[in-house]
């Protein structure tokens, strides 16, 4: 191995290292706890819906209040895949949706809901 591969091997094991930690502070900062990789528990904050299974996608992009549905906020989850993204899943602040209404509008876009 030429030392400019050992470079980019040490560059990539730094990177997957510092990933690891920042998705460790974010779940924190979210209130998460660490879960299984298969195992699905809802957000303690908010409803979710979702149009697309995750397994389907390399990378994710969150947009908080990307819109409003009958003037309550709605935050976008969207998967990204060989650079083209798709809206993964809606999420309803528990602060201004019912679980009955967000469970309704998901339904109207085939999703499926996690209170």
């Amino acid at each position: 191995m030429t030392t400019l591969e050992q470079i980019y091997k040490e560059l990539r094991r730094l990177e997957m290292k510092f990933r690891a930690k920042y998705l460790v502070q974010q779940r924190e900062l979210m209130g998460l706890k660490d879960t299984e990789p298969n195992e699905s528990k809802p957000l303690p904050n908010e409803f979710s819906c979702r149009l697309a299974d995750p397994k389907n996608f390399d990378k994710f992009a969150r947009k908080n209040n990307a819109g409003k549905v009958n003037g309550k906020p709605v935050h976008h989850i969207y998967g990204i895949k060989n650079g083209k993204s798709t809206l993964q899943a809606i999420r309803y602040p528990k602060s201004a949706w019912t679980s009955s209404s967000a469970k309704s509008h998901c339904r109207g876009r085939k999703g499926k809901f996690d209170a």
